[in-house]
């Protein structure tokens, strides 16, 4: 364990304690690093008070933040750094390692996994694969219910002008039915007819050809009475 270590350094925040002997406390900038050595002291006090009074800290707030030690010197928030008074920062990192493990009073520390860091990773890329998939089911889904819509109403279209072509179709046959009709009764009128001028002794024009349409639009030269 380092020399730092809070549980081995009996240092006190209270007037009167004894500076180590750092080359920090040395030179133009001591009075600053003792100052700054000083509130170090005090903010490990206060957390460790507040955990024993059963304060669960969590964050910054169980931490000795560098930049809130510069500011208690009024100076900018990086003046403390590894550079300028590196066995500060390295006394500041061990007091935090060391409030890192220690619990409020009455509350039990957190039990530890028994999930190994691979094993662990590999879960992770499950669930993010497991994810993906996930995503990219729910975005095909989403895809397809919006072309639904239009293709939905290009059948309903669809159907409605088979439905009028159909209606249209049947309504031809019906005319060209009753058409059909019609002629054959046309051509039978004119059989009776030249058959009542060969009755009078005369015969009808040779050059008239007639013949009677069936309905299935086929025409014959068979007469009335044979139809």
């Amino acid at each position: 364990m380092s020399d730092f270590s809070m549980f081995d350094l009996d240092l006190s925040s209270k007037p009167g304690y004894t500076l180590p002997d750092w080359s920090e406390f040395q030179g133009s900038k001591s009075n600053t690093a003792e100052a700054m050595y000083r509130y170090v002291l005090e903010a490990r006090d206060a957390i460790k008070i507040q955990l024993a009074n059963g304060v669960d800290l969590r964050g910054k707030a169980k931490k000795i933040v560098l930049s809130n030690v510069s500011e208690s010197v009024g100076k900018n928030a990086d003046y403390l750094n590894k550079r300028e008074f590196p066995t500060i920062v390295r006394f500041i990192n061990e007091l935090n390692d060391q409030l890192a493990r220690l619990q409020p009073v009455g509350c039990e520390p957190p039990p530890k996994s028994n999930i190994s860091t691979v094993e662990l990773k590999r879960r992770v890329k499950e669930l993010e694969k497991q994810q993906k998939e996930n995503n990219f089911s729910q975005l095909l889904t989403d895809r397809v219910i919006a072309q639904l819509g239009p293709l939905r109403q290009r059948n309903i279209k669809l159907e409605q002008e088979n439905r009028e072509l159909s209606e249209s179709l049947l309504k031809e046959r019906d005319q060209s039915a009753a058409l059909i009709d019609q002629v054959s009764e046309l051509l039978a009128e004119i059989y009776a007819l030249n058959n009542r001028i060969r009755s009078l002794g005369h015969e009808p024009d040779p050059n008239t050809k007639m013949a009677i349409v069936k309905r299935d639009g086929k025409r014959s030269s068979e007469s009335p009475s044979e139809l």
